[in-house]
């Protein structure tokens, strides 16, 4: 174990994934992916749809030209005035 926490190094240590497992489980997985992205994409899709007209919030649109994973939905509120992002709450 190299790490005395999450943030402090003690000493030199290895990364030893068993790389077989990994690529075992990356071939299942990438034969799913289109699927899961495609389901993102649609629950993003209503988030737009049901978000758009709520004064006081304001949504991100894909770009074109650029892939989406669809992971995140990344939105910003009005409060007071101001624009607030996730990290703003944070600090409340």
């Amino acid at each position: 174990m190299g790490f005395a926490d999450e943030v402090t190094v003690i000493e030199p240590g290895i990364n030893a994934k068993d790389e077989r497992n990994a690529d075992s489980l990356w071939s299942c997985t990438i034969k799913i992916c289109d699927e899961y992205i495609a389901n993102r994409k649609k629950i993003a899709e209503l988030y737009r749809q049901k978000l758009t007209d709520i004064d006081g919030v304001r949504i991100l649109y894909d770009i074109d030209g650029i892939s989406h994973s669809y992971n995140y939905f990344p939105n910003f509120d009005r409060c007071s005035g101001l624009w607030r992002t996730r990290d703003d709450y944070m600090k409340d």
